[in-house]
């Protein structure tokens, strides 16, 4: 009896863990789901040639426009490319780590204890560590967890399985 409390208790928490990484993963797939749906740039300029016939003049005015903003920077930074993709996806992770790191510990248990432990141990500080960081790098998240008191060994653990996961 106590073992298939053991067991219902181990997939309920891992039932846990992967709804919540569906949650928070759900928002990227939908967005591209969406992207799929929008109509191609060429699609879009015969729409609109065919509608207005002075479209050329007008783009071209304001490619103009923005070529000109470009060097004068009004300050904001967004973070584009596979290093902000990066960013997003790591960041996406930090919900998980600090609502279900006990959970999470208890999905990644069958594929390396070590791991497990060292999750469990400091999803915490992960967390918040992830919250501040602002380069979507290994090097980055490596510093950034050994900055929040992650110890060194545990961060790279950490690291690389969050690359794994990405």
């Amino acid at each position: 009896m106590n073992y298939s409390k053991k067991k219902t208790i181990k997939s309920m928490l891992l039932m846990i863990a992967f709804t919540m990484t569906l949650t928070v993963f759900s928002p990227l797939i939908t967005e591209t789901a969406k992207a799929a749906e929008v109509q191609t740039e060429q699609e879009f300029y015969k729409e609109q040639v065919s509608e207005n016939p002075n479209f050329s003049n007008d783009l071209a005015k304001v490619k103009l426009q923005l070529a000109s903003s470009k060097t004068s920077t009004s300050g904001q930074v967004t973070t584009q490319g596979v290093v902000g993709g990066t960013l997003k996806a790591i960041k996406a992770l930090s919900p998980i780590l600090r609502h279900g790191g006990t959970a999470l510990s208890w999905a990644l248990k069958p594929f390396s204890k070590k791991t497990a432990v060292v999750v469990k141990r400091n999803s915490r500080k992960a967390a918040n560590a992830i919250d501040k960081l602002d380069k979507g790098t290994r090097g980055a998240l490596e510093n950034a967890l050994v900055k929040a008191g992650v110890p060194r060994s545990d961060a790279k653990t950490i690291v690389y399985w969050v690359f794994m996961i990405i």
